[in-house]
């Protein structure tokens, strides 16, 4: 990561960038211009990333914020396949994530097989219905009774994506499954995760975590993946990879001045935030 100021209205800015290294590894595809799914969220133009998604191109470079502010689940995509140098970038990423103690107590296990995809597809499906009626049931029953609420759109736009998802389970061309020992609370997993999430952003390539299959079918997953049951292996997640068929986009949160205090409880944090600090044309170097 390398850092580099900009003269804009009246005062220095610093951008930090994020350097991903092309390693040597064989490449065995060109994916082609990477969108997201187009989920009503501000969109950011396929120019910049989109034009770096074909890891041919050598040294891939990205603004963090961009990659920060754009790194949402993405569970619409195409079933091109995910070339295995950057499958090798998103991994390499991913490990360097801090981990406690320098453990390194995880495992990432790829899955492009069509054959175990097929096997997982139905379990992932039954847990996304059980999800539904249990955990979401009385949000779905509110957006169901009053849809025009601005809660309930987006709660209606997020089933729509994760059903998406669960309906062409079988059509997604990656999944890492994630699995981790002694780490109760995910403290040395998900950091790693969010490093494969976000070295994959930086691809083109959109992600999406869920942990459902680990609340509903542990046991079977296991068994399909082969995954020893004696070595206190956790299921911590499982990500689905892929080149978004949308635009990517900005996700809409509730303002950071809204969730966020400062020394006690309750406290006003000191600032508040309207609007996201980081836009695209923000980004745009000036003249």
């Amino acid at each position: 990561m390398d850092a580099r100021r900009r003269f804009r209205d009246g005062a220095w800015h610093w951008s930090y960038h994020l350097h991903l290294p092309h390693p040597v590894y064989r490449h065995v595809g060109s994916p082609q211009t990477a969108r997201s799914d187009p989920a009503g969220d501000t969109v950011v133009s396929a120019v910049g990333p989109a034009a770096r998604a074909d890891s041919t191109q050598g040294d891939l470079s990205m603004d963090i914020e961009e990659a920060l502010y754009t790194t949402r689940a993405m569970r619409r995509v195409r079933p091109d396949p995910v070339p295995l140098d950057v499958q090798a970038e998103i991994l390499d990423a991913a490990i360097r994530a801090p981990s406690g103690g320098n453990t390194q107590n995880w495992r990432f296990l790829l899955v492009d097989d069509r054959d175990v995809i097929a096997r997982v597809g139905p379990l992932y499906r039954h847990a996304i219905d059980q999800l539904w009626q249990t955990i979401y049931a009385d949000r779905l029953a509110a957006a169901a009774e009053h849809p025009e609420d601005e809660e309930n759109i987006q709660m209606a736009k997020v089933q729509r994506s994760a059903q998406w998802l669960a309906d062409h389970f079988e059509e997604v061309p990656l999944f890492l499954f994630a699995f981790v020992q002694a780490d109760p609370s995910g403290g040395s997993i998900f950091p790693a995760v969010w490093s494969a999430q976000l070295a994959a952003r930086a691809h083109g390539v959109g992600s999406s975590l869920t942990a459902v299959l680990g609340f509903f079918h542990p046991d079977e997953v296991f068994e399909i993946l082969g995954v020893p049951r004696d070595e206190h292996w956790v299921m911590a997640c499982c990500v689905s990879f892929g080149y978004p068929t949308g635009r990517w986009g900005i996700a809409a949160r509730r303002p950071v001045h809204e969730v966020s205090y400062r020394n006690r409880w309750g406290e006003p944090v000191g600032f508040t935030v309207d609007q996201p600090l980081w836009s695209p044309q923000a980004a745009e170097p000036g003249p």
